[in-house]
């Protein structure tokens, strides 16, 4: 058998106390563009009859009992793929803007320009207007620094040296913010040998965990919507499944694992909900705000 690449997914299925199957799209819902050959639930809350994956991504879960009304479970997917699946065949492409004859493009004396304007006609073809451009200069001017990758989109007719000083009118800006700007905005609760702890006493989310599992079964670290010390197994909002004698660890992110209206407190268990505590109590550290 061929070694096989697994990518593991999370989804949370609300119960409606009937229904045992649910459909969804790989691509519409965790944007994956190629689709694996086959899907498998791990270790899921309630049994699975089967998981199947069609050629288009779209995804069945059959489970073998209906989830109670109002009950959220979540249930971890592992996405297969065969080897050689999504190789490239093609090289990266050369970007460029042709305009034809019949539509020329007309550029104003004294319009500012970055990069290189290149004249096609007949066999031969002519650069101009190669070298440093006055748009350059204003660059090294301006005082505003942007941090990590920032991309611009203009609207239609503005200029290049406005798009690149003041941001015209109905322009975006999305800047791809570091890992280390996240850590550093997160607080981080530390708690050894865990049972139950509150992590914050108000409204807050979690962005990163790590749990270190001590013992040699799967433990469950569960998470409760409170301002106070939660109850073991009580009011619990979701849970994380740990392998036997494995550390977890989910970096903290810009985007929150998920939010807390109350406030955010955690506990270590046996199972997603009794109040069974593990036999070697695991090392937790959380980052949140």
């Amino acid at each position: 058998m061929a070694i096989q690449r697994v990518v593991s997914i999370t989804i949370n299925l609300k119960g409606d106390g009937s229904s045992t199957s649910f459909v969804f799209s790989l691509s519409n819902s965790f944007g994956v563009s190629i689709f694996p050959s086959s899907v498998l639930a791990d270790n899921p809350p309630i049994a699975v009859n089967s998981s199947t994956v069609d050629a288009s991504g779209n995804v069945t879960l059959t489970l073998a009992s209906a989830i109670a009304n109002g009950t959220i479970l979540p249930f971890v997917l592992n996405l297969i793929y065969n080897s050689s699946i999504g190789l490239s065949s093609s090289s990266i492409p050369t970007l460029g803007v042709v305009f034809p004859a019949s539509q020329p493009v007309v550029i104003t004396a004294g319009s500012a320009v970055i990069g290189h304007v290149v004249v096609d006609s007949a066999p031969s073809t002519a650069v101009t207007n190669a070298g440093t451009f006055a748009v350059q200069a204003t660059l090294s001017a301006e005082t505003t620094k942007v941090v990590g990758t920032a991309r611009v989109l203009g609207n239609a007719g503005a200029t290049l040296d406005a798009a690149v000083g003041t941001m015209p009118t109905n322009n975006q800006a999305a800047i791809n913010v570091p890992s280390t700007d996240a850590n550093a905005a997160c607080s981080i609760k530390n708690a050894a040998a865990l049972t139950v702890v509150n992590v914050k006493a108000s409204a807050g989310n979690v962005y990163g965990i790590t749990v270190v599992n001590k013992t040699a079964s799967v433990i469950y670290l569960q998470f409760y919507n409170t301002a106070g010390t939660p109850t073991l197994g009580t009011s619990v909002v979701w849970w994380i499944p740990i392998a036997a004698s494995a550390t977890l660890v989910i970096a903290p992110n810009a985007l929150a694992l998920g939010n807390f209206a109350t406030g955010i407190g955690i506990g270590a268990s046996t199972t997603p909900t009794s109040t069974g505590t593990p036999a070697t109590a695991p090392d937790v550290s959380v980052w949140y705000k």
